[in-house]
Order: C-alpha cells, then structure tokens, then sequence
C-alpha cells in the first residue's frame, strides 16, 4: 500500500507540470531507446569485426582500445568540469560566461590534442609493439600505421565530444548517444565493403574506424553549435579564469576517471600479458555483455545529473531525494533481469557469435556482482558529481587504482582463477570506491544541508 502511494505521488509530480521532471522522463526514455539501439549496433559489428580480423588480430584490437581508452581523460576532466559550469551559468541565464566556458574548454583541449599527436609521432617509432601486444603475426610497420589512425581518431574524438558536454548541460543527455549510433553503422557499412573486396586486415579497419569517427563529429558539432550558435567556441572569448575556475573542479574528475581506467580498462592489457590475445577474445565478449546492461542502466539514469545540478542550484533537496529512491528501485528491478539473463548466456553468446564459447561460472557469478556494484555506484556517484561533492571518492579511486593490478595478478595468476580473477581482482578494487558513497550522500543531502553557494 506504501509504495503503491509512493508511485501515484510520483505520477502525480511529472503530471503537475514539472518541468525538471518531465524533461528527465523525456531523456531516460529516450536514453533507454537510443542505448538499445546502439548495443545491438554493437552486438553486430562484434560477429563483423571477428570475420574480418580472425580471433588473433581481434584480440590486438580489442587490447589496442583497453589502451586508447587513456586518451579520452587526457581533457584533465574539463570535459566533466564544463557540464557544471556550463549548467549553472545557463541556469543564471548568463550567456556570456556559458560561451566563455565553452570557448576556453575547446580552445584549452584543442592545444593538448595538438600536443599528442606530435608525441605520437615522435614517440611510436620507438616503441615495440610487437611486445606491447604479444603479437607475432604482424609486422612492425602494419602495427605502427594502425595505432597511429586508431590514436588519431580518439584523440579527435577528444576535442568534438565536448559537444557532449554542451548537450548534457542543456539536460539533453539522450542525444549524445546518437553519435555511437551513426559512426558504428557507417563503421559496419564500410567493414563490409572490404570484406566484399577481401580487405581483411587489421590496417584497413582502422582507416575505416578513423574515417568513421572523424566524419560524425564533424556533423555533431557543427548540428550542436548551430542550434546553440551564442556558444559558438571562439578565440574571443577565451579566458583564463575560466580554465582555472573548471580546473578547480575538473582536476578531481580527472583524478577520478583515470584511476577508472586504471580500474576497468586495464583487464585486456593484463590477460594478453598473462595468457595471451586470444583469450582476451573468449573474455572481452563476455564482458562485453554485462558492460552492455551496466550501460544501458547507466544512459537511463544519467540525465538525473545535470537535473541534479539544477535541483542542487536551486535547493531542491526533497526533488533530489525522492529521484534517488527512484533510482534505487530501477536497480533492484535491473538486478532481477541480470540473473535471469546470466541463466542463459551461454545460449545468447552462441546466438550472437555463431560458435560455442566456454564461459567459466566463476565469470558468470562474478559477473552479476559487476553489475550489481556499478549500478550502486551510480545512485550515488551521480549525486556526488552534481552537486561537485567527490574529494573523497576521488582518494579513494587513486587506493583502488593502486591495488587492481595486483588484485588482479594475485586472483587471475596465483589461486589460479585465470580470467575470472582478473574480473574479481577489478570488482574488489572498485569496492574500495563504492564503499564510501551512501555515507557522504548521507552527509551531504540528509545531514549536513550545504547550501548550493558554497560548491565550488
């Protein structure tokens, strides 16, 4: 009876007019929609990809994007320091600091890009990577010319996405999922016109992946600034206090995604170095699955963080609150459809690679805890974020970072759990970071109400 008023109450909130709300329903909906999309996107350039390239030289490519995954919070975390900015600055209606922010964050990004991709190419020469990726079967040159167009790629990718972060301040989250959407299928419409011409190499696919990448971001950009043309980025109007003041908040993103990738991205590194590329194949597509659903949740909710912001800004605390409880119920209701999911995932790995892939239970188990922790996670990081609450969170991420690897190593390598232990040494790592989250949500939104001047 309780939570049969709890939700009549709810409906009556987004019946009300609240446009706050009504915009966030709008956005997980379509979140939910588009995140769908994109994952069986995803699912049929997996099968595409694997024709192509074979199991061996799909693992190099798998193990070449754990790499590449750096380069996206090379930004400092500007990009996740501008939604903040940039939403409050809007929320104020104060359209030349929100162009300010905008022109200094393009500006400030544009010149670390620039500065990479000189690095890469002083730098790549030198490197074995023939070593790096464990790897016999391709000649140095074809390995160099590969990563040098899949590098280029992310790192341009780097600069455009911060129309992502326009779009996410204007409480428009769903959008920026359309730009996986469109580059995957031009990506799967060029890979199979070179597998009609016999082009199955490595080096092709990645000129059709930088192709793709840089051609979309084109486009979104120039949609973006467009329909917002007042934050036209310009030379203009950059300023420096801008970066100082993003920096303020941005440099604990930074510290906090990094350690994230230290955390999540270096599984593939690990197993390729531990027992070699081909069994990162078997591993990444079961992964691949449960990062899949983690997403998925994770597109539906994110839309509560800038409507968190704006919530925070004005002290709406009991809108807050209410959103959180919310949430927490679509996460119980989520872990029900993993577990029965898990039940037949042998069935759906051979449905969707078209050949048997031996998945330990110990995976599977370890699995379901995987996204049963980042879903958590969520509910609380998202409130943390909005109201730039994360100091702590972000020390803890550096002590987690510190001890996967060797969490890691010591499960997959010594109790001889193999892949699976990979997983567990990356699930009691991030635990670490979880673990603090409910109590400084506590702190902050229930018993210490810190009034919305005070955030930095």
């Amino acid at each position: 009876m309780i939570m049969l008023k709890k939700l009549l109450y709810r409906i009556k909130d987004i019946k009300s007019g609240n446009r706050r709300t009504k915009n966030l329903m709008l956005q997980s909906a379509l979140s939910l929609i588009f995140k769908i999309i994109s994952q069986v996107i995803v699912f049929i350039l997996v099968p595409v990809q694997l024709a192509i390239l074979g199991k061996q030289q799909y693992g190099v490519w798998v193990t070449l994007f754990s790499i590449t995954s750096w380069i996206s919070f090379a930004d400092l975390g500007i990009g996740s320091g501008l939604i903040n900015k940039l939403n409050i600055a809007i929320s104020r209606g104060n359209k030349d600091d929100a162009r300010k922010y905008v022109s200094s964050a393009y500006i400030c990004i544009g010149g670390i890009a620039i500065l990479m991709i000189i690095g890469l190419f002083v730098l790549v020469p030198f490197i074995d990577l023939k070593s790096v990726f464990n790897c016999n079967f391709l000649s140095e040159i074809k390995l160099h010319f590969t990563v040098v167009f899949v590098f280029i790629a992310i790192i341009a990718g780097f600069v455009f996405q911060l129309s992502n972060s326009v779009l996410k301040a204007f409480q428009k989250n769903s959008f920026t999922l359309l730009v996986p959407i469109f580059t995957n299928v031009l990506f799967i419409i060029i890979l199979y016109t070179l597998n009609m011409f016999h082009f199955a190499d490595i080096l092709y696919v990645a000129v059709s992946y930088f192709f793709s990448c840089i051609f979309i971001w084109l486009c979104v950009n120039v949609i973006v600034f467009k329909k917002y043309d007042y934050l036209l980025p310009s030379f203009t109007f950059f300023d420096r206090s801008c970066i100082k003041d993003m920096l303020s908040l941005s440099i604990l993103f930074f510290v906090a995604n990094i350690s994230k990738v230290v955390i999540f991205s270096t599984d593939n590194i690990l197993i390729t170095q531990l027992f070699g590329p081909t069994a990162v194949t078997s591993y990444s597509i079961v992964v691949k699955i449960f990062f899949a659903i983690t997403m998925i949740m994770s597109m539906v909710t994110l839309p509560l963080w800038p409507a968190y912001t704006e919530a925070y800004e004005k002290g709406d605390l009991p809108w807050i609150k209410k959103k959180m409880a919310l949430h927490l119920v679509l996460v119980i209701l989520f872990l029900i459809f993993v577990i029965l999911l898990t039940f037949n995932i042998d069935f759906i790995v051979k449905l969707w690679i078209g050949s048997e892939v031996e998945i330990p239970l110990l995976l599977k188990l370890f699995g379901v805890l995987y996204v049963l922790l980042l879903s958590l996670h969520q509910v609380f990081a998202l409130v943390l974020y909005a109201i730039s609450k994360i100091k702590l969170t972000t020390i803890c991420s550096v002590i987690a970072a510190l001890i996967n690897i060797p969490a890691s190593i010591y499960f997959a390598k010594y109790l001889g759990l193999g892949t699976s232990g990979v997983l567990l040494g990356t699930l009691v790592a991030f635990f670490v970071v979880f673990m603090v989250e409910p109590f400084l949500v506590y702190y902050h939104l229930f018993k210490n109400r810190i009034k919305p001047e005070s955030v930095s």
